[in-house]
């Protein structure tokens, strides 16, 4: 427990205990002259409690207090969970001399403390403590125990951790005042700090990226470039898996995004362990906004990062598929979907740049189609493709018949869900080419996700139409799912494919 949230709560209790004993004691006035009050008779061993009510009795003067202060109580706990109030590498006391200089941002004392880095690094890495070792040669000093001598090594690297584990680059980008913080990383980044020592799972540039220090971000991403290191200051994760533009867009610090997105240093479709991206971290921050703010900084966001946008894909040939009127999948699908968008997007509920919209893309090949389902079933497709006519047939029977299934198991044609027509080859291929290409430009980094507004659905056919024990293929020709799926194996990359279509 914090020592603020330790007061806090100790004066509530000062607060309750003060209450208690006005309503309990006749020789205390109440506050408010001509308030009414209820009594409440108190349980065996339980002081009696006098509730104030408004003048109408109807307590409603009470309730609006109430909701004020809870409210107000809500923000401050929201606050103090986001750490806005917790203790930092730059409000934690620490005894090494540098750590302190930094801490409180005197630049004479940092220069001074500051040493050049030396050839041996003790247990040093990202990890340990970090120190030049030996010192330089010169008088002796005793050291009296093992302590003394950790704390003989904190006070003589500049990678030295402190008491907590910070170095004194993170204690410099922790620090509030970004002038005080871009002096003090000046002084140790030039004396040769290691910009890669994560303590408590945050490297000096999270730090940095929290509180918005620009120039401290622009200096040490610089010295990183400057030094040719292999993994460069931008790109390192902290322990949830943040990077430093995630880190920016969690607090809120558009300054740093705006830097690190227009000098193009930074893998803008990151994410953290959680599968949060840049916009899902950001998002925090603006649901306690405005409507109007949130507007602006989406709008913002997706003009720096194009990528971001949600790749709307669809195609006029996925019409061409239809079935017995009235019938639940039908054309009018694809038709309402674009209207209700349409809807949104006049109320002000979405806005078109966050789309993408995409209807250039090829069908999908045969051997893309192999991929999921057998030879037999495709000729099958391809065969009745060329035979059926003007009026869409019962699909469910006649594959069973092209398997050989008796008359008598096969499903009757008037209770089949699913129907072909001239048009339905083309469209199922068309629909599952949608989901390759979309699969593609999100592999690829072109966009963040993909809508596929393609039918006929595509995700309860088996390998030969119908699985085994199945009554029908549930509307789908091809399983667009699984052939998507494939692209994301064949390119060894791991990827969510999924297709959703409406029963209702």
């Amino acid at each position: 427990m914090t020592m603020r949230a330790l007061m806090r709560q100790t004066s509530e209790l000062d607060a309750l205990d003060a209450h208690i004993a006005a309503v309990t004691d006749p020789m205390v006035p109440m506050e408010d002259e001509g308030v009414a009050t209820a009594s409440v008779t108190p349980a065996k061993g339980v002081g009696a409690l006098t509730v104030k009510t408004g003048r109408d009795g109807t307590g409603e003067d009470d309730e609006k207090r109430a909701k004020k202060a809870f409210s107000i109580a809500l923000e401050e706990e929201i606050e103090h969970m986001h750490g806005r109030e917790c203790a930092t590498p730059a409000t934690t006391s620490s005894a090494v001399p540098l750590h302190a200089a930094v801490a409180r941002g005197d630049a004479a004392a940092a220069r001074a403390l500051a040493p050049g880095r030396g050839d041996v690094d003790v247990g040093g890495g990202d990890e340990g403590e970090g120190a030049n070792w030996p010192p330089s040669k010169g008088p002796l000093e005793r050291i009296e125990s093992y302590d003394g001598l950790s704390m003989r090594r904190r006070e003589i690297g500049l990678d030295a951790r402190n008491e907590h584990g910070d170095t004194a680059l993170i204690v410099a980008c922790a620090l509030e005042d970004g002038d005080s913080c871009a002096e003090m990383v000046k002084i140790l980044v030039d004396a040769g700090a290691n910009l890669h020592a994560v303590s408590n799972g945050y490297a000096a540039i999270h730090w940095a990226c929290r509180f918005g220090h620009v120039d401290a971000v622009a200096y040490m991403t610089n010295a990183s470039k400057a030094r040719g290191e292999t993994v460069r200051v931008e790109n390192i994760r902290a322990g949830d898996g943040s990077t430093p533009l995630l880190v920016a867009a969690e607090y809120g610090q558009m300054n740093v995004i705006r830097w690190l997105l227009a000098n193009k240093i930074v893998d803008t479709m990151a994410r953290d362990a959680q599968g949060r991206d840049v916009l899902a971290a950001l998002g925090s921050k603006m649901r306690r906004q405005s409507q109007s703010a949130r507007r602006d900084l989406r709008a913002e966001i997706f003009a720096l990062v194009p990528s971001l946008r949600l790749a709307f894909i669809s195609h006029p040939d996925c019409e061409e598929h239809v079935s017995f009127k009235p019938h639940q999948e039908s054309p009018e699908r694809i038709l309402a979907i674009f209207e209700e968008l349409e809807r949104v997007t006049h109320r002000g509920e979405l806005e078109a740049d966050e789309l993408e919209k995409v209807t250039a893309f090829a069908a999908a090949d045969p051997h893309e189609i192999l991929r999921a389902h057998s030879e037999e079933y495709v000729r099958v497709l391809a065969k009745l493709s060329d035979q059926v006519g003007g009026t869409p047939i019962a699909f469910t029977p006649y594959c069973q018949n092209q398997k050989g299934v008796p008359e008598k198991f096969q499903k009757p044609a008037e209770n089949s869900d699913t129907f072909f027509s001239p048009g339905t080859l083309q469209a199922a291929l068309r629909a599952a080419g949608g989901v390759i290409h979309a699969v593609n430009r999100v592999i690829k980094g072109e966009n963040r996700s993909a809508f596929v507004c393609c039918r006929p659905p595509g995700h309860h056919a088996g390998v030969d139409g119908a699985t085994d024990g199945a009554p029908s293929s549930g509307f789908s020709i091809l399983n667009n799912a699984m052939i998507g799926t494939f692209v994301g194996f064949h390119a060894r990359v791991c990827l969510f494919v999924f297709v959703r279509t409406s029963h209702a």
